[in-house]
């Protein structure tokens, strides 16, 4: 097995940076947490939505509310620490740990 050398490296890192940006979430549409944050009380598959957007996708500010409507955080996560909501996918129902 061959390892890629440190261009090749870089290059593959542009490519999925490349791709990640094809694929940003924008603003005011809703996103999937993909890990907890604790602190917060949110767990991975929580569903916020987008409220502002940071360096081309690289961070976004997502607000997360309880289903009466109420503000149950407002975070500011990396790229890789939310996903878009897939076409088949639904919410799901839970009590918030925190608040």
């Amino acid at each position: 097995m061959m390892l890629p050398n440190a261009h090749q490296a870089i290059v593959d890192r542009e490519k999925i940076t490349d791709y990640l940006r094809i694929i940003m979430i924008r603003e005011h549409e809703r996103a999937v947490l993909t890990t907890a944050v604790p602190t917060e009380g949110l767990e991975a598959g929580d569903v916020g939505t987008i409220v502002h957007v940071y360096r081309d996708g690289a961070a976004y500010e997502v607000e997360f509310i309880t289903l009466d409507g109420r503000t149950a955080a407002v975070v500011t996560l990396e790229a890789g620490q939310v996903r878009p909501v897939g076409k088949r996918e639904i919410t799901h129902a839970r009590e918030l740990a925190i608040g």
